[in-house]
This record gives structure tokens, sequence and C-alpha cells, in this order.
């Protein structure tokens, strides 16, 4: 019944690979959504250390990600003018 003829040139195989592209970017972009990092404040994340939940924190910059006992993490950036120590004491009190 249907005579579906297909050219294979240049612009076929591009309009396909944009085709595959797309949808490979549609399902690994909605499948992988649990797996971004949260962003935490950083007086919830010193709540959090107090609270024993922190395994380790790796800082670069201004950003620290925390390492959850649970496996989970999450970033902090802290402010310029303030160190993370002077924020961690003034929340101890």
């Amino acid at each position: 019944m249907f005579n579906l003829k297909i050219k294979l040139n240049i612009r076929t195989v591009f309009i396909a690979i944009l085709i595959l592209m797309f949808l490979f970017t549609a399902i690994a972009s909605s499948s992988g959504l649990e797996n971004f990092i949260k962003e935490k404040s950083i007086s919830a994340v010193i709540d959090d250390i107090k609270a024993g939940k922190v395994e380790k924190i790796e800082r670069s910059g201004n950003t620290f990600i925390v390492l959850y006992k649970n496996q989970e993490r999450a970033v902090t950036k802290k402010e310029t003018e303030d160190s993370f120590r002077k924020n961690f004491y003034r929340n101890l009190a």
C-alpha cells in the first residue's frame, strides 16, 4: 500500500541526527532530575553540622560542597567578606 522511499542524503541524515539528539536530551534531562545537587543556606548547613549529619565539606573558593552521611550532597556559598569559621561560631552561640 504505502511505498515509503527515503533518500539518504546529507539533509535527511542531519535532520535525523537532530531529532535523535533532541529525544536523547529530553529523556536524559527528565530522568536525571533527582541527581542535581541541592543548594542550601549556610545557616542550614551549620545546623546540619551541629546535628552530626555532615560527613565531609569540600571548599572551592566561596563555594562549599557538603557531603552528608546518607550520601546526599548540597552546595552552599559564603559571603565574600565573611569566613565560614566566623559564620559557624556566630551560629553556634
